[in-house]
């Protein structure tokens, strides 16, 4: 990925990914991976494929993941993040957090 600000995404990918991680932290999650830091690969299983999620974390341990995206114009996740969070949602709870609209929180 070469985009602005590289993996880790521009300003506006960079502020949601705090703002997200932050909202799991007050609900009493652990940050495992990304969140602002270093993002760490998850092999997807039946797959011979990984995904880098934004947001890797736990509650109560149970996994929690969230991709942080942009949407279209009538607001659905754009066809990558809809593949990342598709393949996520087979570890663990999947949220979506895009950063082209207010966060409202997600759990």
């Amino acid at each position: 990925y070469s985009g602005e600000g590289g993996r880790l995404g521009g300003s506006a990918h960079r502020t949601r990914v705090l703002e997200a991680s932050k909202y799991i932290q007050g609900k009493g999650g652990n940050i495992i991976s990304g969140g602002g830091n270093s993002e760490a690969r998850v092999s997807i299983p039946g797959q011979n494929n990984y995904r880098y999620p934004d947001i890797h974390a736990q509650i109560n341990n149970e996994n929690i993941f969230v991709q942080v995206g942009r949407t279209t114009s009538s607001g659905k996740m754009v066809s990558r993040e809809m593949a990342a969070f598709t393949d996520l949602s087979k570890l663990g709870r999947t949220y979506y957090a895009p950063y082209d609209q207010p966060f409202r929180g997600f759990m």
